[in-house]
């Protein structure tokens, strides 16, 4: 049976089965709140939030999982960090293939703290460049904001190089496309904060995310309540992970996190037939492929737009005709649009996952063809 889901860009579809069976099993059999009641079940729930806390820290290649707290998704990740550590006026770097995650966050910054927000110099696909950037950093430039991939062209920016030639200047990733799927090397590439979300190329649930702080003393909570420690006090702790985690968390989104952490699934289908694809999809004359220049940067997605023909009259024949599901529009990224040359267009938008297979690839590729 062919997989003809080609929207994990937004959210990865199917999951590993040992997700479900770890969320019904705590909702089942488990059912307790995490550092709120005595009890061997209570310790249970205790022990294995801190082993993915450790799992999360391992993906991300950082040392500890006592810096990895957890979030509704990276968006609130995201709004923790950036309305936190920003300060009045300052300077903010960011790559112009940025979500509305940040974004949204920054232009309500202008407003609330008159900081100032500078798109970092580009190349033709959002490739950084880095000589050109050096010119940029000023002596207020606070934080460098980066996607790691682009959920519009797949663009994969080369952090270590980004690092090493901005020592001093702190980094704050956005691997919400990336984790579960690229690389991370979160302490080699000194990097102060890290986002993620667990429902992309994770395979985890929904409303499930959070991040890393290399320094969390430097950032404040974005939410305040109970946290079932120090009750007397009426400030946030200043222990950690408490002071960044208040109210009931997701405890269900954690035990299905922590399974799909331990069941990742091996991708099935080839880099050869991926880039086969889309090679061959850019050969066409009647759309654009929007991808990067060089195919070590490449992530696993593409996004076409058409010349003529409307995005969502395609994804409707080919969801009529081929059962195919994808993205249309802006992907919650108008920026990154705006930079492509693709804001008034937008585009559609395939995102394969782990399960798919070079068949369905090929299944893919024919139906773009004939519907195109």
């Amino acid at each position: 049976m062919k997989n003809k889901y080609f929207d994990n860009g937004a959210t990865s579809y199917p999951k590993p089965k040992e997700l479900g069976e770890a969320m019904l099993d705590f909702v089942n059999n488990i059912g307790r709140n995490y550092g709120r009641t005595y009890g061997e079940l209570n310790l249970s729930v205790s022990k294995t939030v801190y082993e993915t806390r450790q799992l999360i820290a391992d993906l991300l290649n950082v040392d500890s999982g006592d810096n990895i707290f957890f979030a509704a998704n990276a968006t609130t990740a995201i709004n923790t960090i950036l309305q936190s550590y920003l300060r009045e006026g300052d300077h903010v770097l960011i790559s112009q293939l940025e979500h509305h995650a940040v974004t949204r966050c920054l232009h309500h910054l202008i407003e609330e703290k008159a900081i100032s927000v500078e798109f970092l110099h580009s190349f033709e696909d959002g490739t950084l460049d880095i000589e050109s950037m050096k010119e940029q950093v000023r002596t207020d430039t606070r934080l460098m904001v980066i996607n790691h991939q682009s959920n519009v062209n797949g663009l994969v920016q080369d952090i270590q190089s980004i690092r090493k030639a901005f020592p001093h200047i702190k980094i704050m990733l956005d691997v919400a496309q990336s984790a579960g799927q690229n690389t991370i090397l979160g302490k080699e590439w000194n990097v102060d904060f890290i986002a993620f979300t667990a429902h992309k190329s994770i395979y985890g649930p929904m409303g499930i995310g959070g991040f890393y702080a290399k320094n969390p003393d430097d950032i404040d909570p974005l939410i305040y309540g109970g946290t079932g420690s120090l009750s007397s006090m009426y400030e946030m702790p200043e222990i950690y992970p408490d002071r960044f985690e208040a109210g009931t968390q997701n405890l269900v989104g954690v035990y299905g996190l922590n399974a799909s952490l331990k069941h990742h699934p091996k991708k099935q289908f080839t880099d050869e037939r991926f880039f086969r694809l889309l090679d061959d999809l850019s050969k066409s004359d009647k759309f654009k492929v929007l991808r990067a220049k060089r195919p070590d940067r490449q992530g696993y997605l593409i996004s076409i737009v058409h010349k003529t023909i409307p995005h969502a009259d395609l994804a409707q024949i080919l969801f009529d005709e081929y059962q195919i599901e994808c993205r249309v529009g802006l992907f919650c990224a108008p920026l990154a649009h705006q930079f492509l040359g693709t804001e008034k267009t937008g585009a559609i938008r395939f995102s394969p996952s782990s399960y798919h297979t070079d068949e369905d690839l090929d299944y893919l590729y024919d139906a773009i063809m004939k519907v195109f």
